[in-house]
Protein backbone atom coordinates (compact mmCIF):
# COMPACT_ATOMS: atom_id res chain seq x y z
CA UNK A 1 0.00 0.00 0.00
CA UNK A 2 1.69 3.60 -1.37
CA UNK A 3 1.36 6.10 1.47
CA UNK A 4 -1.91 7.92 -0.36
CA UNK A 5 -4.00 4.55 0.04
CA UNK A 6 -2.66 4.04 3.57
CA UNK A 7 -3.49 7.73 4.56
CA UNK A 8 -7.26 7.16 2.85
CA UNK A 9 -7.76 4.04 4.42
CA UNK A 10 -6.62 5.13 8.14
CA UNK A 11 -9.20 8.03 7.14
CA UNK A 12 -11.61 6.13 6.57
CA UNK A 13 -11.10 4.25 9.55
CA UNK A 14 -11.40 7.52 11.54
CA UNK A 15 -14.48 8.33 9.81
CA UNK A 16 -15.75 4.92 10.88
CA UNK A 17 -15.13 5.24 14.97
CA UNK A 18 -16.97 8.83 14.61
CA UNK A 19 -20.04 7.77 12.76
CA UNK A 20 -20.44 5.11 14.73
CA UNK A 21 -20.15 6.67 18.26
CA UNK A 22 -19.63 10.12 17.68
CA UNK A 23 -16.17 10.70 19.23
CA UNK A 24 -13.02 11.00 18.02
CA UNK A 25 -10.42 8.25 18.67
CA UNK A 26 -8.96 8.64 21.95
CA UNK A 27 -6.12 6.11 22.81
CA UNK A 28 -5.60 8.05 26.40
CA UNK A 29 -6.67 5.46 28.61
CA UNK A 30 -7.21 1.68 28.13
CA UNK A 31 -11.23 1.96 28.43
CA UNK A 32 -10.44 4.43 25.19
CA UNK A 33 -8.61 1.72 23.18
CA UNK A 34 -10.59 -1.36 24.17
CA UNK A 35 -13.49 0.49 23.02
CA UNK A 36 -11.76 1.57 19.97
CA UNK A 37 -11.29 -2.43 18.90
CA UNK A 38 -14.61 -3.81 19.78
CA UNK A 39 -16.64 -0.81 18.29
CA UNK A 40 -14.57 -1.43 15.04
CA UNK A 41 -14.86 -5.27 14.91
CA UNK A 42 -18.55 -4.75 15.35
CA UNK A 43 -18.55 -2.95 12.62
CA UNK A 44 -16.47 -5.10 10.50
CA UNK A 45 -19.03 -7.95 11.34
CA UNK A 46 -22.00 -5.18 10.36
CA UNK A 47 -20.02 -5.32 6.74
CA UNK A 48 -17.81 -2.58 6.87
CA UNK A 49 -15.20 -3.46 4.55
CA UNK A 50 -11.99 -3.74 7.44
CA UNK A 51 -9.22 -5.85 5.88
CA UNK A 52 -7.82 -6.08 9.57
CA UNK A 53 -7.49 -9.59 11.07
CA UNK A 54 -8.69 -10.30 14.80
CA UNK A 55 -7.70 -12.36 17.04
CA UNK A 56 -9.04 -13.76 20.68
CA UNK A 57 -7.40 -11.91 23.25
CA UNK A 58 -8.45 -11.07 26.83
CA UNK A 59 -11.13 -9.11 26.58
CA UNK A 60 -12.51 -10.19 23.20
CA UNK A 61 -11.34 -9.93 19.57
CA UNK A 62 -7.93 -7.44 19.24
CA UNK A 63 -6.33 -6.80 16.30
CA UNK A 64 -2.50 -5.65 16.72
CA UNK A 65 -2.87 -4.11 12.94
CA UNK A 66 -6.12 -1.62 13.69
CA UNK A 67 -3.99 -0.87 16.89
CA UNK A 68 -0.95 0.82 15.16
CA UNK A 69 -3.43 2.27 12.96
CA UNK A 70 -5.20 3.89 16.05
CA UNK A 71 -1.87 5.04 16.90
CA UNK A 72 -0.83 6.78 13.89
CA UNK A 73 -4.61 8.30 12.53
CA UNK A 74 -4.03 10.18 16.36
CA UNK A 75 -0.20 11.33 15.92
CA UNK A 76 -0.04 12.01 12.90
CA UNK A 77 -3.73 13.88 12.49
CA UNK A 78 -4.74 11.74 9.82
CA UNK A 79 -8.20 13.50 8.19
CA UNK A 80 -11.70 12.02 8.16
CA UNK A 81 -12.07 10.47 4.72
CA UNK A 82 -15.51 10.51 2.85
CA UNK A 83 -17.61 6.55 3.46
CA UNK A 84 -19.86 5.38 0.76
CA UNK A 85 -23.59 6.14 1.86
CA UNK A 86 -23.55 1.89 2.35
CA UNK A 87 -20.91 2.24 4.73
CA UNK A 88 -22.74 5.21 6.31
CA UNK A 89 -25.88 3.37 6.56
CA UNK A 90 -24.32 0.78 8.20
CA UNK A 91 -22.17 3.15 10.57
CA UNK A 92 -25.61 4.71 11.72
CA UNK A 93 -27.33 1.36 12.06
CA UNK A 94 -24.45 0.21 14.64
CA UNK A 95 -24.49 3.78 16.56
CA UNK A 96 -28.04 2.68 17.04
CA UNK A 97 -27.38 -0.74 17.99
CA UNK A 98 -24.79 0.26 20.73
CA UNK A 99 -27.42 2.87 22.32
CA UNK A 100 -28.65 -0.28 24.29
CA UNK A 101 -24.81 -1.66 24.73
CA UNK A 102 -23.36 2.31 26.16
CA UNK A 103 -20.35 0.71 28.41
CA UNK A 104 -17.51 -0.50 27.46
CA UNK A 105 -18.10 -3.90 29.07
CA UNK A 106 -20.90 -4.16 26.91
CA UNK A 107 -19.23 -3.67 23.43
CA UNK A 108 -16.80 -6.03 24.94
CA UNK A 109 -19.91 -8.50 25.15
CA UNK A 110 -21.21 -7.81 22.41
CA UNK A 111 -18.17 -8.44 20.07
CA UNK A 112 -17.08 -11.53 22.17
CA UNK A 113 -20.60 -12.59 20.98
CA UNK A 114 -20.09 -11.73 17.26
CA UNK A 115 -16.17 -13.09 16.94
CA UNK A 116 -17.14 -16.58 18.84
CA UNK A 117 -20.11 -16.93 16.45
CA UNK A 118 -18.15 -16.04 13.19
CA UNK A 119 -15.36 -17.92 13.91
CA UNK A 120 -16.69 -21.18 15.29
CA UNK A 121 -19.67 -21.21 13.66
CA UNK A 122 -21.83 -21.35 16.42
CA UNK A 123 -25.35 -20.51 17.53
CA UNK A 124 -27.82 -20.77 20.16
CA UNK A 125 -27.51 -22.31 23.41
CA UNK A 126 -24.00 -23.31 22.07
CA UNK A 127 -22.60 -20.09 21.52
CA UNK A 128 -23.78 -18.83 25.20
CA UNK A 129 -22.24 -21.34 26.62
CA UNK A 130 -18.91 -21.05 24.49
CA UNK A 131 -19.05 -17.14 25.41
CA UNK A 132 -19.84 -18.23 29.52
CA UNK A 133 -17.12 -20.34 29.62
CA UNK A 134 -14.37 -17.70 27.88
CA UNK A 135 -15.43 -15.06 29.61
CA UNK A 136 -17.55 -16.23 33.08
CA UNK A 137 -17.74 -12.64 34.64
CA UNK A 138 -20.84 -11.91 32.16
CA UNK A 139 -23.97 -13.65 33.40
CA UNK A 140 -25.67 -15.91 31.45
CA UNK A 141 -28.74 -13.95 31.13
CA UNK A 142 -26.90 -10.57 30.01
CA UNK A 143 -25.22 -13.10 27.04
CA UNK A 144 -28.37 -14.85 25.75
CA UNK A 145 -30.34 -10.90 25.92
CA UNK A 146 -27.71 -9.71 23.53
CA UNK A 147 -27.38 -12.53 21.84
CA UNK A 148 -31.60 -12.10 21.05
CA UNK A 149 -31.06 -8.58 20.30
CA UNK A 150 -27.69 -9.46 17.83
CA UNK A 151 -30.39 -11.40 16.25
CA UNK A 152 -33.24 -9.58 15.91
CA UNK A 153 -31.16 -6.53 14.63
CA UNK A 154 -30.50 -8.34 11.20
CA UNK A 155 -27.13 -6.08 11.60
CA UNK A 156 -24.83 -8.83 11.54
CA UNK A 157 -25.94 -11.77 8.59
Amino acid sequence: MDLMTTTIEYGKIKTFFREATGEDINFQTLENRVKFQKVMYILKSAGIPLETKFNWYVMGPYSPELAYMGYRIIKEHIPMEKISVEEKRICEAVKNFLKGYPERTDQELVASLLYVKDNQKLSGEILVQELRNKKPQFEIEKIRSALDEIQISNLFE
